[in-house]
């Protein structure tokens, strides 16, 4: 306590010296420099629980301006934010950022004032991931605008989940919402003490790619960046950064020379324990061997029974165990992947030609989670030909309930699959076919209009309200036609999704953005509910369209004064999103047909929205649901994976 005691007396001194210190040498500089900061990057800088903004970093930019008497102020912000604010000229400075050499092309650097690493976080229940090799293909969250981007931007097939801050990246983490998490080490330490995430995280390798660490501006800023330069020597010579360094790091503490003792005492019982073991073992060894030789023999008749049985079917038979070692492979199966005659048995799959007839995040998840996959498919190239591969993958699971493997089946189902795209597209054709005169007739009533217009110009084009009704009612037309070509060519048009996790109440946001005036316009009460930290795994863009489309529709459905209600809960592994209205409601025998393309009751409608928005659902693997009460309103409801 005596020790505690004087070392705040100390810390009090020493900032009222550098305080006085600094107020003096201020008197002649009326500079004032602008520096932004994470507002979550603990432990270098952040806003704690009480609002105050705290950290090594801020420690070190304050320490600085009263060395050098000039005026800092300090901006907590997000990490992209404070690129952005750098970049426009908002800030001079970013208090800390580890240097690399692609942004040395944009920013100026200061003396280094920390060596930072990298680290590839992960679960403990992680066995397959140690490098940075080993996250292709894996889902991995990263702060956006991070550093570590550039490490995983060259790995094939990684998925990056981007986060606003590190602390959300391990959430994701620690919830099994991705593979690993790559990021700086200290920081992630950091927050997994701070939350007590010990048991669920872990960090796996050495760290990555050491670099300094420093002040950034921006490129050309001379003066700001020598007074950094200045006031970082000064207080690396006075003393003061070793203070704060130890202040937020602490100091390596030696084990005593009791731990070693206990240690060896440990080990020591343990080699005996292990000595008797072996013993004992060797006896029981000897007693078992000949009823192992029996049945060794009984087994490999009904092997041989077996193996003809694995050999006679069409599809390939692999068994993987945890470890990711084939097990068995039959005759056909190695037909398929090109490799008859070889011995695959023993080898790790991603040695041998196996690799890439499945996906390998699939089979990572059967042997962690015992779930199955089955149906799927994936091209494999094979020099100019690409191939179609279809593949199921079930648990392999022991008489006591645990997995031990996994088996794989896979063909090749290449021209099946060409047969089938062959019957899509003309079952696609057949429908447009059938929708032509549906087509005609929408086309017909805009182009009427403006035929009729321009018929009547050289008679009427001096008439002042006859041009207005022109300008007003041809550009109304011409976009009515546009709309209706657009959403057809979207409807018919294949479409490849590409996947990631939001965050939907954001989405949300930014879809209520664009319909504000419509709101006011037609005095409409909007009621917003959502909980927090509410992520769907979806293709972005096709979500968003279909949030659009329904509330198109509710909006149009409702008089003046109507009520909007939105609501989105997470229920088990999925998500459930309500937007209901007090509109005119559907009729019973028109809820059959919404979904159908072209089907309308509105005025000017095209019928493609809602058939599009369904569209759309299941290809994110969704569901929808519309329930209606005609005079009363409408009830969207909608069904996503979490994941």
């Amino acid at each position: 306590m005596e020790g505690k005691s004087l070392s705040f007396i100390f810390s009090i001194f020493l900032v009222g010296y550098l305080t006085i210190t600094g107020f003096v040498k201020a008197i002649d500089n009326d500079m004032t420099i602008k520096v932004a900061g994470d507002n979550h990057f603990p432990p270098y800088e952040y806003v704690d629980e009480r609002g105050i903004y705290k950290g090594f970093n801020v420690d070190i930019i304050r320490a600085i301006a009263i060395e050098t008497g000039v005026d800092i102020e300090i901006h907590p912000m997000t990490w992209y934010e404070a690129l952005d604010a750098l970049e426009k000229g908002e800030i001079d400075a970013i208090q800390g950022m580890k240097y690399n050499e692609k942004r040395d092309a944009y920013y100026d650097f200061s003396e280094e004032y920390l060596i930072s690493s990298q680290a590839i976080f992960v679960s403990n229940e992680n066995r397959y991931i140690v490098d940075l090799g080993d996250l292709k293909d894996q889902k991995v969250s990263v702060q956006k605008g991070d550093v570590s981007t550039y490490l995983l931007e060259n790995i094939e097939g990684v998925e990056l989940i981007w986060t606003e801050n590190q602390e959300e990246a391990l959430q994701l983490l620690a919830a099994n919402h991705v593979d690993a998490f790559v990021g700086n080490r200290n920081t992630g330490l950091y927050i997994i003490q701070k939350n007590r995430w010990n048991d669920l995280i872990k960090i796996v390798g050495e760290p990555i790619n050491p670099t300094k660490y420093a002040v950034a501006v921006k490129e050309g800023n001379k003066a700001v960046l020598d007074i950094f330069n200045k006031g970082i020597t000064a207080i690396k010579a006075d003393g003061t950064y070793e203070k704060i360094y130890r202040k937020w790091f602490g100091e390596d503490v030696q084990k005593p020379p009791i731990f070693l003792k206990r240690f060896l005492y440990f080990l020591l019982v343990i080699l005996s324990v292990s000595l008797f073991a072996s013993v004992v073992v060797f006896r029981l060894n000897r007693l078992l061997q000949l009823e192992v030789r029996k049945r060794t023999m009984q087994l490999k008749k009904q092997d041989q029974f077996k193996e003809q049985i694995l050999n006679s079917i069409f599809y390939g038979i692999a068994t993987i165990n945890k470890a990711g070692i084939i097990t068995s492979i039959n005759d056909p199966g190695k037909r398929i992947i090109d490799a008859k005659g070889e011995k695959l048995e023993g080898k790790h799959y991603k040695k041998t030609p196996l690799e890439g007839y499945f996906k390998r995040t699939h089979l990572i998840k059967v042997l962690r989670t015992g779930r199955k996959y089955i149906a799927m498919e994936m091209e494999k190239k094979f020099g100019d030909i690409t191939k179609v591969i279809e593949y199921n993958i079930y648990p392999l699971i022991s008489g006591n309930n645990k997995i031990e493997g996994a088996i794989v089946s896979f063909s090749d189902i290449t021209n099946i699959k060409r047969l089938k795209e062959n019957l899509i597209i003309k079952d696609k054709m057949q429908a447009l076919g059938e929708m032509a005169a549906s087509i005609a007739h929408e086309i017909k009533n805009p182009l009427t209009s403006i035929k009729a217009f321009i018929e009547l110009i050289p008679d009427k084009y001096d008439n002042q309200e006859f041009r207005e009704q022109v300008f007003k009612y041809v550009p109304s037309e011409i976009q009515r036609l546009s709309n209706l070509l657009n959403n057809l060519l979207d409807y018919s048009k294949p479409y490849k999704n590409t996947k990631e996790l939001f965050d939907v109440s954001r989405l949300f946001d930014e879809v209520l953005i664009l319909f504000s005036n419509q709101f006011k316009k037609y005095r409409i009460k909007l009621n917003p509910v959502f909980e927090k930290g509410l992520y769907v795994y979806a293709d972005r863009q096709q979500f968003k369209q279909i949030i659009i489309n329904i509330m198109l529709n509710a909006v149009e459905s409702m008089d003046l004064g109507g009520e909007l209600t939105i609501s989105g809960k997470s229920s088990g592994s999925h998500v459930i999103i309500a937007i209901s209205d007090t509109g005119h409601g559907i009729p019973p025998e028109d809820l059959k047909k919404i979904f159908e393309p072209f089907f309308t009751r509105k005025k000017y409608g095209t019928g493609l929205g809602l058939s599009i928005a369904y569209q759309f659902v299941k290809e994110n693997n969704g569901n929808i649901e519309i329930r209606s009460i005609e005079g009363q309103g409408t009830e969207v409801i909608l069904k996503f994976p979490l994941v």
